[in-house]
């Protein structure tokens, strides 16, 4: 791998899946911080070449914001999650079902830092493009408002 790498420009466009495949590995060997760093790797190549509200960035900053919660570092996570989130608004429309799996996940970052106020708008805007797109069935909807009211029982 390390001889490809170095026959290649730092920002060449190549580079991109061999970081993939060794941020990939790195997270199955449980080493998020060096998977981390490929990742990052991999936007900061997608940014010469792509605009920066660019669909194919958000696999990245999610990857990127996962191991951030996983690493209980909630606010790095939230900032990836975020800017998933603002590039799917830009690319989606608003009830967009990829945008309800960011707020999910930016829900449950919340969750963990206990901004349960945050927590209930996420789960609102979740429940509500699911109910437009009609993709919940009737369990997961229950088990959505289930969760709202739990959150509501944290914040008394």
């Amino acid at each position: 791998m390390e001889p490809v790498l170095k026959s290649l420009e730092s920002n060449d466009p190549k580079r991109i899946s061999i970081y993939n495949h060794l941020g990939s590995l790195h997270e199955n060997l449980k080493d998020s911080s060096i998977a981390m760093t490929y990742y990052e790797k991999i936007i900061e190549i997608q940014l010469n070449f792509l605009p920066s509200h660019h669909l194919d960035l958000t696999v990245y900053y999610i990857k990127i914001g996962s191991i951030h919660q996983i690493l209980k570092d909630y606010c790095a996570s939230l900032l990836n999650f975020q800017k998933d989130i603002e590039i799917g608004e830009k690319s989606f429309r608003r009830n967009h079902s990829d945008l309800s799996t960011s707020q999910e996940k930016t829900g449950k970052t919340l969750q963990s830092v206990k901004a349960y106020l945050s927590v209930l708008e996420y789960l609102k805007s979740i429940f509500e493009i699911d109910q437009q797109l009609s993709t919940l069935s009737q369990t997961d909807s229950v088990m959505l408002q289930e969760k709202i009211v739990v959150i509501y029982d944290k914040m008394k």
